[in-house]
This record gives C-alpha cells, structure tokens and sequence, in this order.
C-alpha cells in the first residue's frame, strides 16, 4: 500500500442501522491468524478514525511501515502487538496511544527520536487538501498536511 489515506472510519454518517464499522483506518491482517501476510505500507496516513490507525489485525507475519502518518485515530496510531513488524520513520500525533509494539521493531519514528509532537509541531492539520476535489489524474494534491514544522524525515508527504 502506497500513498493512501484512510480517514473517518468507523462512523455512521448515513443513519444506517445496525451499523458496525469497527473504525479502522488500515487492517493489515492475513485474513486468518494462522496464514501470516508480509504487507508494506509507505507513505500513508491514517487520521480520525474512531479506532485505530494502522493495525496488523493479529497477523501474524513480518510487516514493513515505512514514513506513514497516524494522526487523531481515538485507539492506537500504530498497532502491531501480534506482528513481527518493522517500522521506520512512521510519525504518530493525537491518538489515543501512538503505539503498540509487541515483539515488532521501531527505529527512527516520532516516539523514537523524541520531541513534543502535538498540533503545533505540524505545519498543516486541517484535511480539506486531503478530503477534497482531486487533480485532473485523480491524484491527491500535494500538500504539507501533518508534516513536521521542524523538518524531521518521519510521516508521510502527500
């Protein structure tokens, strides 16, 4: 997965009833816990979802997340507790919990390298780049949305 954003899960926005969006931004699962998928992720961001951000979904395998965004997601940015994971340069700000780990590596991410990292440490948090028209290509525009103020090499850059 590259380049992608996944925002607003889990609300009910149309009245349906019985609705039951669990509220996920990325499910990175292999579908069955005992069939283990080796999934990357660059470049994405997840934001204001009611559960999680990015999350293995008790995948079990060897993941690689590689300078996405969790921002305001109400659980955790990055869950990963029951994946062999390794995450580089991923930025977390305003969730619940920025991460879970578990036995999954993490160097050089925003928890890593330290640092106040809330609203003001971001030069864009307001999505209507994001969640609004696309260029002629169908492309996001390029934004500074949710990239540090600071400079630091960590997030996505969409």
């Amino acid at each position: 997965i590259e380049n992608s954003v996944a925002y607003g899960n889990g609300y009910n926005r149309w009245g349906f009833p019985n609705f039951q969006g669990d509220g996920n931004g990325f499910k990175l699962g292999g579908g069955d816990e005992d069939l283990p998928a080796a999934h990357t992720v660059r470049n994405s961001i997840a934001f204001g979802n009611s559960t999680g951000g990015f999350i293995d979904n008790a995948n079990p395998g060897a993941m690689r997340l590689d300078h996405n965004t969790a921002y305001r997601n109400s659980g955790t940015g990055f869950d990963v507790a029951d994946s062999r994971s390794t995450l580089t340069k991923n930025l977390a700000v305003g969730n619940g919990t920025a991460v879970s780990l578990g036995s999954s590596t993490a160097t050089g991410n925003s928890w890593n390298i330290g640092g106040t990292w809330n609203d003001s440490a971001l030069v864009s948090t307001d999505p209507a780049i994001i969640t609004g028209p696309r260029t002629a290509t169908g492309d996001i525009p390029h934004s500074e949305f949710l990239v540090p103020r600071n400079g630091a090499d960590v997030g996505a850059r969409i």
